[in-house]
């Protein structure tokens, strides 16, 4: 069958052209539906393929059209017998023409919004009651962050936070509740206890997680700090030891007085030292990147270390010498004081 508009090829049950749009019978075309371009098409004996009339050589199988190459088309010999029998005046009567018709997929799309309205999507029963108990659980676990940082920094300076997060917590935790209790007889018994169960162990693991994270951070800070708060404290009684001994007298009486001045300072400069070599040395070990750095640091302090027993041992023997009458104190401080001081020298100039 074809198409009375255009002569494009149809199969027998077409109602439309695919090719225009134009509606057509279920029946052969007669004569009066045909268009000239349907009259004119011509078919190769050779591939039965169309061409047009004037074409020599087919454009499907490439043989030369001739007179006995080329057979009419259906709707041609139609036109031909029609002519042959009816009178002349038939012959001139004027095709109609065919109104051609929206295609029927406009009628579909007006039915579908009514198709989609009664699919409209559907919330799951537990989606809101999940939200909230893992919203509650990662506001519980702001808090053991925060309890855990303050704990390992010794300090309590987020518990602002801490509580905030609690409120937070116990706010939808009773809307939880709340929504557990409400939907509990509507909900299938075997997945409600699935749900509550991994709700639980998901709770716990931001809990958890929050606790340990914190805790971890808060120790690197105290760390952190107290290296920091030792070397601000070292500097500072490394600067009045010094400025004690430059300001003293330089007689033995006068070097006695400021031996005994400085004894406390010498022993908290002790004591920062040794804490301030631990710290240093775990410093190293997490950030290997500033090892450069690190070495100089730990060499200072093994050097502060050891002046710092050369200064106790000073003080001893200041102490020791203080009863002495005066030219006993300058002989006692040449033979036992000034090698103690030698060796302090020398650490000056290594």
């Amino acid at each position: 069958m074809y198409c009375p508009a255009c002569a494009c090829e149809l199969p027998a049950i077409a109602k439309f052209c695919v090719k225009c749009g134009a509606r057509v019978e279920a029946l052969a075309p007669t004569l009066s539906q045909a268009s000239p371009a349907a009259l004119r098409k011509m078919f190769c004996v050779h591939c039965g393929q169309p061409y047009e009339p004037s074409h020599r050589f087919c454009n499907s199988c490439g043989r030369q059209l001739t007179g006995t190459g080329a057979v009419e088309s259906p709707l041609q010999s139609e036109a031909t017998s029609s002519q042959n029998s009816a009178p002349a005046a038939a012959a001139v009567v004027p095709v109609e023409p065919v109104l051609s018709v929206s295609p029927p997929a406009i009628q579909l799309e007006q039915s579908v919004p009514s198709v989609h309205s009664s699919l409209a999507p559907i919330a799951p029963p537990y989606a809101r009651f999940s939200i909230l108990a893992l919203s509650s659980a990662l506001a519980a676990s702001v808090v053991s962050f925060s309890v855990g940082n303050d704990v390992a920094r010794n300090q309590w300076g987020s518990m602002g936070v801490a509580i905030a997060a609690g409120v937070v917590c116990v706010l939808l935790l009773r809307t939880v509740l709340k929504t557990f209790s409400q939907n509990r007889a509507n909900w299938d018994a075997t997945y409600r206890k699935k749900l509550a169960a991994r709700l639980v162990f998901f709770s716990v693991v931001f809990i958890a997680t929050g606790a340990l994270v914190g805790f971890q951070i808060g120790t690197s800070g105290a760390e952190t700090n107290q290296l920091i708060a030792d070397l601000h404290k070292m500097s500072q009684l490394g600067d009045r030891i010094s400025d004690a001994r430059n300001a003293a007298a330089r007689n033995v009486p006068s070097q006695i007085a400021m031996y005994q001045a400085i004894e406390a300072d010498v022993q908290e400069f002790s004591v920062v030292l040794a804490r301030l070599r631990t710290e240093v040395g775990t410093y190293d070990r997490k950030y290997p990147s500033q090892r450069e750095t690190n070495s100089e640091t730990i060499k200072s302090i093994e050097i502060g270390l050891k002046r710092a027993e050369l200064l106790r041992k000073q003080i001893v023997v200041a102490k020791e010498i203080e009863p002495l009458d005066p030219d006993a104190q300058w002989e006692a401080w040449q033979t036992r004081m000034q090698p103690l001081l030698d060796q302090e020298n020398a650490l000056d100039k290594s």
